[in-house]
């Protein structure tokens, strides 16, 4: 499956804010993980690692990304803040996990046969239905935002806006016919590379401990 690309510029309803939105579909095979060594600027990703197209993903400190995490080289699901969890299995079934389902067994699950795990927050959609956004000025802020659905015909949707709240995203996911969906970080993070070149970044001079990438 080849990536459908969508780019839209709009007027997001009540407020006179223009943003731009990509809207990428990819089938879950293509959908990869992959981090540095600490914080890296995207070109890292680029050059280094051969990474044409990208976005960011995990929230993150001053020093690396905050957990669960798991590409094909690192491994790290500590959880104790029980962070939901967007996972590829290794035949590519992608999967989003709440808090209450993160126990110990599913952890096993999830190191023996799970070959991409990230944390974000919220979960906007769980099978077929809007989950509730905690009201808070990280959801009603309108920023930019990276976020990723599973739709109903089993592709993924990457998901980036220039200026939308949590609530916007969610109906947009809903509108377009996902069954669930979760978001990362965004605001000053958000950025999006396409065929190795920078279409969007928010904050030029950014650092990030990794990325989702498709072919």
């Amino acid at each position: 499956m080849m990536a459908k690309l969508f780019v839209i510029i709009l007027c997001l309803y009540n407020t006179t804010v223009s943003a731009r939105e990509w809207v990428i579909e990819v089938s879950p095979r293509q959908l990869k993980m992959c981090s540095g060594q600490g914080l890296q600027r995207p070109n890292y990703f680029v050059e280094k690692c051969g990474i044409k197209n990208m976005v960011n993903l995990s929230f993150f400190t001053a020093k690396t990304f905050i957990g669960p995490y798991k590409d094909l080289e690192t491994i790290n699901l500590k959880n104790p803040k029980k962070w939901p969890l967007l996972t590829i299995e290794n035949d590519g079934f992608p999967f989003i996990y709440n808090s209450r389902e993160l126990n110990d067994m599913n952890f096993d699950i999830i190191r023996k046969e799970i070959k991409f795990v990230a944390s974000g927050y919220p979960i906007l959609m769980r099978d077929g239905k809007k989950t509730k956004i905690r009201k808070s000025f990280f959801s009603r802020r309108r920023c930019a935002r990276t976020s990723v659905g599973i739709h109903s015909n089993g592709s993924m949707i990457v998901y980036v806006n220039t200026a939308a709240t949590l609530k916007q995203v969610q109906d947009y996911f809903v509108q377009i016919g996902c069954t669930d969906a979760i978001n990362f970080d965004g605001g000053s993070s958000t950025f999006l590379y396409l065929e190795g070149k920078k279409v969007y970044s928010s904050n030029e001079g950014r650092s990030y401990p990794n990325v989702l990438y498709w072919d």
